[in-house]
């Protein structure tokens, strides 16, 4: 247990007033967005059930559920939903396997690897635009491989920044302008900041990974 023993038994407590009606639609909304991050992705590699060692619901969904429940994750229910809940963990989680699976299979993806990260800078930004322009009033349309990949380089640029996550949710979600103010209780003005943050925040990943390699 990594959480405090109080703390813990708040969360469990919690947990265990969830119906099962909201388990079911936790479950459904987790697969669901288990399946826009990683289509056309599970077959080989990072997410294959040869790496994970089951299906990739199960080994996301399951880990995120045990960890919870064991007490070695929190869940910050005076902030999140337990849907939200999940679907950070979950996030951090498929961010986490590509990171290891790209080390242990460096002598793979060398290339790959060097080919995305000498995108132009101003390319990674028009990109973000795209995926996040707070003016679009229609959801998300499921993303292809390059989608993802950007996906997973702006969710390692911002982990750990409590409101730079949350704004990144909302922005998956389909959300406009008006819906993530009223969702995080911003004033507008913070929700096109928050944009050109991330952005900044990108650049600077990007920059710093490359400059490692």
């Amino acid at each position: 247990m990594s959480i405090p023993e109080q703390r813990f038994i708040e969360v469990t407590q919690r947990l265990n007033e969830i119906s099962d009606g909201e388990w079911r639609i936790v479950i459904k909304k987790c697969k669901d967005h288990i399946r826009l991050r990683l289509r056309q992705k599970c077959a080989t590699g990072a997410h294959s059930e040869k790496n994970l060692g089951m299906s990739a619901f199960d080994f996301y969904f399951g880990t995120a559920l045990t960890k919870l429940y064991e007490g070695v994750w929190d869940w910050k229910f005076e902030k999140f939903s337990i849907l939200a809940q999940f679907i950070r963990i979950i996030d951090s989680m498929i961010s986490e396997v590509v990171r290891k699976y790209k080390v242990h299979h460096s002598h793979d993806t060398e290339t790959s690897s060097q080919k995305f990260f000498e995108i132009d800078y101003q390319d990674i930004e028009s990109s973000f635009y795209a995926l996040s322009d707070p003016d679009q009033s229609e959801p998300l349309d499921e993303p292809d491989d390059y989608y993802n990949e950007m996906l997973d380089t702006v969710t390692a640029a911002i982990e750990g920044d409590d409101e730079l996550e949350d704004y990144l949710f909302c922005v998956m979600e389909g959300m406009n302008a008006d819906e993530i103010s009223d969702k995080l209780s911003w004033p507008k003005r913070k929700v096109y900041k928050t944009t050109e943050k991330i952005q900044r925040k990108v650049k600077s990943y990007i920059k710093s990974t490359t400059n490692g390699n």
